[in-house]
């Protein structure tokens, strides 16, 4: 199996290192990290960023971050005004946003990239797991 599943929460008897098992009772993922049972959890954050020609960082807030998760940032293509709008989408793309810091709330994302000449709001998804 690539995921175990059981009714309860698996501990490191029945996970080898770096298995993953799934609660059928709590409705969770866990992972047997080097003999430690660690719940897997993430947090999905729709917002708006605006770029525009002055735009150097971009600063999210509100996220609850720690040095044990990871964070992914795309597009929000459930968002209704993305819908034929290349201009947004390539915008997103040609930035090239990347890591420049974060604290245990924010995270601070720079251009990397080309900056749009006029201003652009963008739908974002920021998924963060834990």
């Amino acid at each position: 199996y690539l995921i175990k599943r059981g009714a309860n929460i698996p501990d490191n008897t029945q996970l080898l290192e770096y298995e993953l098992g799934f609660s059928t009772t709590t409705k969770k993922l866990y992972i047997n990290d080097n003999g430690d049972i660690r719940e897997l959890s993430s947090i999905i954050i729709k917002t708006n960023i605006t770029l525009s020609s002055k735009t150097t960082r971009i600063i999210i807030r509100n996220l609850k971050l720690t040095n044990d998760c990871s964070v992914f940032i795309d597009l929000d293509f459930s968002d209704t005004s993305l819908n034929n709008d290349n201009n947004k989408i390539k915008a997103f793309r040609k930035a090239d946003l990347v890591y420049s810091t974060h604290t245990a709330t924010s995270l601070t994302l720079k251009i990397n990239g080309k900056k749009p000449t006029q201003s652009i709001t963008i739908p974002i998804q920021i998924t963060v797991v834990y």
